[in-house]
């Protein structure tokens, strides 16, 4: 299998969006990651912009082995690798979305989100917080944190123990970067892929 120049490569990735931008964006874009970072990686612009970058130096210079190059079927091989890998990442991404969800709460103005334990499991609570828990069971965890003022550095500490809220957090930026990273490198194979094929058709 050819390998590409970088300038073919890094152009396949306009012809990626351009497919995208016709038939509408099913799954999240690249935009999606800087918007709900896990709050322990707040603001991580920058590091998602530097894994990207990364990863689609290292798939320029990722090259299957010979065996799988040749490997034959309805898709080339770096397409089906693309394929799997995406819908890993779509799984991942699906898990992060649950821990959003159940390990995090936002301020009532939505400008912070917030690193708890593992919402209203009791085993992830404080004695504070199983008390506050028993008073309002039905509460929301964003009523319980404003009930408490806690809104605050070292507020979920309160009614969560402190090594769930690290538990919680540690989870969801693995899940977070997997998700990113994997996305990235099978949207990176396609390029790579329809790369080669233009250069295999200027050649023939």
């Amino acid at each position: 299998m050819p390998q590409s120049g970088f300038k073919t490569y890094f152009s396949a990735f306009k012809w990626i969006n351009g497919i995208l931008a016709s038939v509408g964006v099913l799954v999240p874009a690249l935009a999606f990651f800087t918007t709900y970072p896990p709050p322990f990686l707040y603001g991580a612009s920058l590091l998602t912009a530097a894994i990207a970058g990364a990863i689609v130096i290292v798939t320029y210079h990722f090259r299957p082995s010979g065996s799988k190059a040749r490997s034959k079927g309805r898709f080339p091989y770096l397409v089906r690798l693309a394929l799997k890998i995406l819908s890993t990442s779509i799984l991942l991404l699906a898990i992060h979305l649950i821990l959003l969800r159940l390990c995090t709460v936002v301020t009532p103005e939505a400008s912070r989100r917030y690193q708890i334990g593992f919402n209203k499991f009791d085993w992830s609570l404080t004695n504070e917080g199983k008390e506050v828990k028993r008073k309002n069971p039905n509460a929301t965890i964003q009523d319980w944190m404003l009930d408490d003022a806690l809104f605050r550095e070292g507020g979920p500490e309160v009614l969560w123990k402190t090594w769930t809220i690290y538990l919680a957090g540690v989870l969801m930026i693995i899940t977070f970067v997997l998700t990113f990273s994997l996305w990235t490198f099978s949207w990176a194979l396609l390029a790579k892929q329809r790369a080669i094929d233009n250069t295999q058709a200027a050649v023939a």
